[in-house]
């Protein structure tokens, strides 16, 4: 999670390896993302993800897994099913 200006060019780089923190987690690729008009609401709003109940709700709203786990408990999805993504 972090912000940037050019997502392109930030994503090759992670993907690369060439940021320490994350290069042993490559490739990536983007699930979600957000554009703020200023640097400072996307700091504002990152804060609050990094958060606990920020957690709890990227978790709730962001996750594949809760997707699915969603969709199951609906019954609009059979134990059976598999996804290709």
């Amino acid at each position: 999670m972090g912000s940037t200006e050019d997502l392109k060019s930030r994503l090759i780089k992670h993907s690369e390896g060439d940021v320490p923190h994350t290069s042993e987690f490559t490739p990536w690729k983007v699930e979600v993302y957000f554009a703020f008009e200023t640097r400072e609401k996307a700091a504002a709003f990152e804060d609050d993800l990094k958060s606990g109940s920020g957690h709890a709700f990227a978790k709730r709203h962001f996750s594949f897994e809760s997707l699915i786990d969603s969709l199951q408990n609906s019954n609009r999805l059979s134990e059976s099913s598999r996804f290709l993504v």
